[in-house]
């Protein structure tokens, strides 16, 4: 795991307008985070552990570039993460051991934000990006509702 931290807070504004998680923000919320250097960026390699089942979440992750497996604890596949895509949200939320692994099946760059970096942020902010967690784990159980109807059925 490599942290970036040579960003400039051009290209990491460019980075966080690519992804929707951070569209719910407002400008100036952005460059807030941005200015205080609140949102971490890390590069992981092929194989690499971003998220190890069992340990402790402190932090979650959106998804930049590349693939991520997520593995159970006996090391079977059962989902991918691509680009854009949220992760390690409910041992986040919950403050609760994480449920799964995730790996890198192949080089990936992930913004990350921990729970204290998130206190540090403005009120407003803090609970846009609470609402949108919550937005997103709603929108996951209803997908997998959907997929366990087809299953069912």
């Amino acid at each position: 795991m490599i942290e970036i931290k040579h960003l400039s807070p051009l290209k990491l504004s460019e980075l966080m307008n690519r992804l929707e998680f951070f569209r719910a923000l407002e400008p100036i919320d952005k460059k807030h985070l941005v200015e205080k250097h609140l949102i971490k960026v890390r590069s992981y390699r092929q194989g690499e552990y971003l998220i190890e089942y069992g340990e402790h979440g402190d932090e979650f992750f959106m998804l930049m570039a590349g693939i991520l497996d997520v593995k159970t604890a006996n090391g079977n596949k059962v989902a991918e993460i691509e680009p854009g895509q949220v992760f390690g949200e409910v041992a986040f939320i919950l403050n609760e051991k994480r449920t799964a692994s995730i790996v890198a099946s192949e080089d990936v760059v992930v913004m990350l934000l921990d729970h204290k970096t998130l206190k540090m942020m403005p009120v407003n902010v803090r609970d846009k990006i609470k609402d949108k967690l919550i937005a997103g784990l709603v929108n996951r159980v209803s997908e997998l509702n959907s997929k366990l109807e087809r299953f069912i059925l």
